[in-house]
């Protein structure tokens, strides 16, 4: 009799379990439908690089304009001016360039080094719009992007 009650507590007790689990995974569930339509709404209908500008802004139009201008089997070496936008840019450099080899650099002292020494096909220079920098020395100037806050210039390396 006793063993009786003890199977029978726990088929009792399992299937507690199991209906509070399904009951959480149902509502889980639903709130994660819920998102969708509350908070990917403004996604819905857009093309991945369009999704990539609402998300990245004008760092991620500085990159398409990058993939538009150089081939990719290029090897690009970056300076940022500013440290905020160098970590911003860093791995989104590096994601969204690939292939290109990718150098990211913050020090003008090393970024001059490696240009002297390095194998890098073009240089891009990316400076805060109130302090435009041009890069003096035997580069020509490819081209020129200009965001709300920050320029970025592309150098070929002769």
């Amino acid at each position: 009799m006793k063993k009786n009650k003890t199977n029978t507590f726990y088929i009792r007790f399992f299937l507690i379990v199991l209906f509070l689990w399904i009951f959480i995974s149902l509502g889980r569930t639903f709130y994660n439908v819920s998102k969708v339509v509350t908070e990917e709404r403004a996604y819905i209908g857009l093309s991945d690089t369009e999704k990539r500008v609402k998300i990245f802004g004008e760092k991620y139009e500085m990159i398409l304009f990058i993939q538009e201008k150089t081939k990719p089997s290029d090897n690009i070496v970056f300076f940022v001016s500013d440290t905020d936008l160098f970590w911003n840019m860093y791995f989104l450099n590096i994601y969204y360039l690939y292939p290109r080899k990718i150098t990211n650099l913050s020090d003008w002292n090393e970024f001059t080094n490696i240009l002297k020494m390095s194998n890098h096909k073009y240089c891009v220079v990316i400076s805060k719009k109130t302090k435009p920098f041009i890069l003096p020395g035997k580069y020509k100037k490819i081209d020129m992007y200009e965001g709300m806050e920050f320029v970025l210039t592309l150098y070929k390396i002769l």
